[in-house]
């Protein structure tokens, strides 16, 4: 999102009075449809749509850039609408008015430099329990207080330990157990030290699917701790119920079982829905708080996926819509943060280019994020400059079997299109050897199909299966450069 800012206020602040208009002129179809024929009293985002076809993506923030100079400081993100393609603008202000002063002065310039279809409509709104609107965004201090305060920390910290003279002695954990408080991720303390992935799987996936488990092994303690996230929220409330108090290994300390908090992330999970909602639904009442890249929802399904295409949207959407009655005063969502595993990259091998998605099984996500994308948290270009071969390489499996889950990131590569990586999984095999790609403080190692592939499967992740017979699947093994023992590659 490109962001402007400028010490000029001059403009705003020369006291000129803004006529209050309550037509509908320049509203929109799609505002209308959701919040009726006003604009609210408040607003601080606005979507602008309507853009002449002939102008591109950078000749449409151009111009807005220039036409809101005097209301800076404010960001523009353009998009197209995953629904129709169409581009749409969103611009979030940071000072009060500007947004208004916008629709009501400044819509005659936009129709003559962008097209004289663009509408204008207010964004980042909702309306309350008596249909009054309410700001959303810039107004989540004033919500805090109102509800409190906020917690504050992070459901990823360590927890808290008593009694730090004696190391051995199991840790005193604060523990969230009230269902109010109930999310889809579970903090299950007091494990043991060496404890794996595979017994936490064994243990909790009877309650339904997981989606990530991420284990803990603090300094100076002989007790481990880990988040499990589940699949529904149903699932997290019912192991939770069930394993409390009990061993995870037998002869072994219980454990102890609470609510962790949610990550935060660009993607939501919305549970407690049915055959009485549909896509289109859900898209109606999601998108006013910004761009949805990605619904995945099936008919009829009691539960779905929203990916917005930042972090803020995702935020005030999952505040919001908790506890919306969707359905009706009996139908309320559930709504909570979900992780993004799905990654879209290109590898570059000599001439050719394969667009590939890598789903993460195993080991930490930040190793991913750190090493494979840029500052602005875009997919970086993996380039193959070397390949290693895979005979006598028992160094570089030890190597990486040995490797704790903070220094490893284990993903599965598809293509993006049916056999679009087969030329890459063919050149690899026939090769016998694995393609090396360098970042910075880290090496990606590309695997086909082969012996080394399926013993790291079955190291890290064993409930997953490569397929043989020349399937275009991959096994990517991203790991923090080690200095010493590094292999001995062949350039590409």
């Amino acid at each position: 999102m490109s962001r402007y800012r400028s010490d000029s206020m001059s403009d705003e602040n020369r006291g000129r009075s803004t006529t209050r208009y309550t037509t509908s002129d320049g509203l929109s179809a799609f505002y209308r449809e959701r919040f009726g024929s006003h604009s609210p009293e408040e607003y601080m985002n606005l979507r602008i749509s309507g853009f002449d076809d002939k102008l591109e993506r950078d000749e449409i923030k151009e111009i807005l850039t220039a036409e809101f100079r005097k209301f800076a400081p404010f960001e523009i993100k353009v998009v197209r609408n995953p629904g129709d393609d169409e581009r749409l603008a969103y611009v979030n202000f940071e000072r009060r008015d500007c947004a208004r002063k916008v629709r009501y002065n400044v819509m005659d310039r936009l129709k003559k430099a962008l097209g004289r279809r663009v509408l204008c409509d207010p964004a980042g709104i909702l309306r309350d329990q008596e249909g009054k609107y309410i700001p959303d965004r810039f107004n989540r201090a004033l919500q805090n207080e109102r509800c409190g305060g906020s917690s504050g920390g992070s459901g990823r910290r360590s927890p808290d330990r008593r009694g730090g003279h004696r190391p051995k002695e199991p840790p005193q954990w604060r523990l969230k157990e009230d269902d109010a408080d109930a999310t889809r991720t579970l903090f299950v303390g007091n494990m043991p030290s060496d404890i794996r992935e595979y017994e936490i799987r064994k243990v909790f996936e009877r309650y339904g699917k997981i989606e990530d488990i991420d284990i803990k092994t603090p300094a100076n303690t002989d007790a481990a701790y880990a988040f499990v996230m589940f699949q529904t929220l149903e699932q997290a409330m019912e192991a939770k119920h069930e394993e409390h108090d009990r061993p995870i290994r037998q002869g072994t300390s219980r454990c102890k079982i609470g609510y962790g908090k949610s990550q935060t992330s660009r993607r939501l999970w919305v549970g407690g829905l049915g055959s009485w909602t549909s896509a289109d639904a859900l898209a109606k009442e999601f998108d006013r708080y910004g761009p949805i890249e990605k619904l995945e929802y099936d008919d009829g399904a009691e539960f779905a996926y929203i990916r917005f295409g930042d972090t803020n949207a995702a935020t005030d959407a999952c505040r919001a819509m908790k506890n919306f009655p969707l359905g009706g005063r009996d139908r309320c969502i559930m709504v909570d943060f979900a992780k993004f595993f799905i990654f879209n990259y290109f590898v570059l091998l000599k001439k050719s280019e394969y667009n590939v998605k890598l789903y993460r099984i195993a080991g930490t996500e930040k190793l991913l994020q750190k090493l494979l994308r840029d500052e602005d948290g875009n997919a970086i270009k993996l380039h193959v400059t070397q390949r290693l071969a895979l005979a006598s390489q028992e160094g570089l499996q030890d190597r990486l079997t040995n490797s704790s889950s903070k220094q490893l990131s284990l993903m599965i590569a598809v293509g993006k299109q049916v056999d679009e990586m087969r030329p890459l999984v063919r050149y690899l095999t026939e090769k016998d050897a694995a393609g090396v790609v360098t970042v910075p403080d880290g090496i990606l190692y590309i695997f086909p199909f082969c012996d080394m592939a399926i013993k790291l499967l079955a190291h890290f992740s064993p409930h997953v299966r490569m397929l043989s017979d020349g399937c275009p699947f991959m096994l990517f093994a991203l790991a923090l450069k080690a200095p010493s023992a590094a292999p001995s590659p062949t350039h590409s």
